[in-house]
């Protein structure tokens, strides 16, 4: 799931999601990375996740170097 996915530099703060009566479930995580690699790794990881169609996340959050506070939003594969 979700959590099973390494998050080396990641801190998450919160989790929310869309109820499926409007379309795909949807997951929005919001979090800080310690760095831009980080970040990306972590990214490249949801979207491995069997269960995860999208893991979107705005191309500005990468123009920090550091400490970048993000939101990803998740889109779920139906079952």
């Amino acid at each position: 799931g979700i959590l099973e996915v390494p998050r080396t530099g990641i801190i998450l703060t919160s989790f929310s999601s869309t109820p499926p009566t409007k379309g795909p479930v949807g997951v929005t995580i919001t979090g800080r990375a310690k760095t831009r690699n980080d970040l990306r790794s972590y990214q490249i990881g949801l979207e491995g996740t069997a269960l995860i169609a999208t893991a979107d996340l705005p191309v500005a959050v990468y123009a920090k170097d550091s400490d970048i506070d993000f939101t990803i939003t998740l889109t779920l594969e139906p079952k």
